[in-house]
């Protein structure tokens, strides 16, 4: 299988800072020298989703900037089941889940199920310029 990785730019160190605040576990890779991250999607979405909960009621200018940059970023990196799933044969749905289950979301669902990630890695890319994780897995 093919790993996805998508690649976002990052105008403002502190969102790295403050993501790196929520990101619990080992699966990212910092870079040291620009400061980009490479990391797995799904701890990704589990930080941005306790950043969210955080600054939402903050009043602070730089929250709000933090807040809108992972309120944005989110469509790009969640996706739901495809409207044809809900179309398709019991058998076809499981085999469907089956394929997918190593991208669900566990403890996560939206208002229309259950959701997946869309990327195995998103490298949050501080400098365009450094080519840091071009061949680097987490």
């Amino acid at each position: 299988m093919n790993e996805r990785v998508l690649s976002v730019p990052v105008n403002d160190s502190r969102i790295i800072d403050r993501l790196l605040e929520h990101a619990h576990g080992k699966d990212y890779v910092q870079c040291l020298s620009c400061r980009s991250l490479r990391i797995n999607t799904k701890l990704l979405v589990y930080a941005i989703d306790g950043i969210l909960e955080r600054l939402a009621e903050s009043e602070d200018d730089l929250d709000g900037e933090i807040y809108q940059y992972f309120d944005e970023l989110l469509p790009h990196i969640v996706e739901s089941p495809p409207e044809e799933f809900y179309q398709i044969s019991f058998e076809s749905q499981e085999l469907w889940e089956k394929e997918n289950a190593h991208r669900r979301l566990h403890s996560r669902a939206s208002d229309s199920g259950d959701d997946y990630v869309k990327y195995d890695d998103v490298v949050l890319a501080v400098s365009q310029k450094c080519e840091c994780f071009l061949n680097r897995k987490p």
